[in-house]
């Protein structure tokens, strides 16, 4: 993988691609999510083969890149990003330690109007990276990603998990829900109503891209698979789009 600055907008009617203004870094291993009608691009690793705490934001109205003032607490790839009830939510994650990569298992939540990060959510039950994060029915889901191989020794092997989790918000704590029918990271995953659909990634026990889809539902709270992608893919974003007839 290469980090690039480029950035490109989608209409839904024209179904053209369109060249937007280039961002401040070089980025890959990071992640992205719209939150009040921007666009949150956050950490990753740069052209120089370091770790960024830089979060940038694309105003369409301006057509502008924009650096955000108050960055990740520390260096970061490799993370899982949500935007729930009006918060940018950034879960887990790669950093580096005297020159160690490491795993994190913190959950850091940004609030955009008060402008500062609170720490108002506990942290995932063990760290993990390359984890698909995503809100349905406003709740927050952690699905795969990758972790030590051995949890209590944090050993430099990692592998692909197939647990899922959801936040308890009564509760105040992370809860299990039925796994994935495959360990797999680097995944691309959207929701669509009840459903959350999980495309391609990796994984370490095959060591290769896949081309599965499968499927959640929420109601049953039980994974199906889908018909599968064209080609293996894995480090990809996925959205759901409303339906488009005759341009509109």
């Amino acid at each position: 993988m290469v980090p690039l600055k480029t950035s490109y907008s989608f209409d839904l009617s024209s179904k053209k691609w369109r060249k937007l203004p280039k961002m401040h870094h070089c980025r890959m291993y990071h992640g992205a999510v719209a939150l009040n009608g921007k666009v949150y691009v956050i950490g990753g690793k740069d052209d120089n083969d370091s770790m960024l705490d830089s979060i940038e934001v694309y105003n369409p109205e301006s057509n502008k890149w924009q650096e955000l003032p108050d960055p990740l607490d520390a260096p970061t790839m490799g993370l899982g990003v949500c935007a729930h009830q009006g918060q940018l939510w950034v879960i887990g994650g790669m950093v580096q330690n005297e020159g160690k990569t490491e795993l994190v298992k913190k959950v850091r939540c940004y609030d955009p109007v008060a402008k500062e990060w609170k720490d108002n959510v506990p942290s995932l039950p063990f760290p993990r990276a390359f984890i698909a994060a995503i809100e349905c029915s406003n709740r927050v889901y952690v699905m795969g990603g990758t972790s030590y191989a051995d949890t209590d020794i944090y050993s430099d092997e990692l592998n692909s998990l197939s647990e899922m989790l959801y936040y308890d918000e009564t509760k105040k704590r992370w809860r299990k829900t039925t796994p994935m029918p495959e360990p797999c990271h680097f995944v691309g995953a959207a929701t669509c109503g009840k459903s959350l659909f999980v495309l391609g990634g990796l994984t370490s026990f095959k060591r290769e891209a896949l081309d599965q889809v499968v499927v959640f539902s929420e109601n049953s709270e039980q994974w199906h698979r889908c018909s599968s992608l064209p080609v293996n893919l894995c480090g990809f974003a996925s959205v759901a789009v409303p339906k488009v007839i005759d341009g509109k």
